[in-house]
């Protein structure tokens, strides 16, 4: 076998061998919060943080592997194949996984100092000098597993030529997990800063997985970032229409999100957009519990109120 050979079939088996150890993860964690599982406890949590971490290890290696098989060795020089094909040899270890990454590739990752913190952990319990308690350990397991996601979409999904993404179902998977979602989200909404995002209370909630991340994927088009639900965003207008139906676009931000408020009883007409909240003779009223306090409100949520048309379009 040549060398391009070596790494594609090196680098495909530890990347299989990342994703064996990252399903018992899951619904080790899964059971924490689902209702419809035994709550894990601590040992089993300690199981899954050792799994995840050991995950992102392989995860990291594969990477490697792919580049430059000999980087596997602990000394590369004495890189041989037959060791390899064997596993008889003394591989890089987690410490320095990153580093030679970033030597032999343009990658940067972005979760470093999160690496670093979930590998100490690992070696601490492995060593039996951890006494961490149970939120912790969910919290560091839905870490682990945020940091195998990112990095398996952004630096192996495509350059490894995978049929599908196969991190795809996670989210939903572990969606009544609440530090798995808070980690997930913090994530994802840096991820995705830079897009427009609907400002009203229309999208206060997924329909599917009842998180609160939408962002507007194009004028048509509104996206969950946490389960990549989408929706038409006329079809909403539509949906929250009180008159026949009827919709219209917005002279403020120009989707197609008006949707009439008034109804055949009343003496004036009255349109309220579903995106940016601008209203044609009154807004849609609201009630809205927050802090104990019931609100009524224009379409507007409140951490865009007071704030030019423009600025709530960002």
């Amino acid at each position: 076998m040549d060398n391009c050979e070596i790494n594609f079939k090196t680098s495909a088996n530890i990347l299989d061998n990342a994703f064996d150890l990252l399903h018992p993860t899951i619904e080790i964690l899964k059971r924490n919060e689902d209702p419809l599982y035994i709550i894990a406890d601590d040992k089993e949590l300690k199981a899954a943080l050792i799994t995840i971490t050991t995950s992102v290890e392989l995860l990291l290696k594969s990477k490697i592997a792919s580049i430059d098989w000999k980087k596997l060795f602990y000394e590369p020089s004495k890189a041989d194949t037959n060791k390899l094909l064997n596993g008889d040899f003394k591989s890089l270890n987690f410490e320095k996984c990153l580093a030679v990454i970033e030597s032999i590739s343009p990658i940067k990752p972005s979760h470093k100092r999160d690496i670093e913190i979930i590998r100490k952990i690992r070696n601490k319990i492995i060593h039996f000098h951890s006494n961490i308690e149970k939120k912790e350990l969910v919290s560091l397991i839905s870490v682990g597993l945020d940091i195998f996601i990112e990095f398996y979409r952004t630096y192996i999904l495509s350059s490894f030529c995978e049929d599908q993404d196969r991190t795809k179902d996670i989210d939903n998977r572990l969606k009544y997990v609440k530090e798995y979602v808070s980690t997930r989200l913090l994530t994802l909404k840096e991820k995705y800063k830079t897009f427009n995002k609907p400002k009203t209370f229309y999208f206060s909630e997924c329909n599917n997985c009842l998180q609160d991340a939408f962002i507007l994927k194009n004028n048509n088009t509104v996206k969950c970032i946490f389960c990549n639900y989408e929706s038409d965003i006329k079809w909403i207008a539509e949906f929250h229409s009180k008159f026949n139906g009827l919709t219209k676009i917005c002279p403020k931000c120009t989707f197609h999100s008006m949707c009439a408020i008034h109804s055949k009883e009343d003496k004036e007409e009255a349109w309220d957009c579903v995106v940016c909240g601008h209203f044609i003779n009154r807004p849609k009223q609201w009630n809205i519990s927050i802090q104990s306090h019931l609100l009524s409100a224009n379409s507007l949520k409140e951490e865009f109120k007071n704030t030019p048309i423009e600025q709530n379009l960002k």
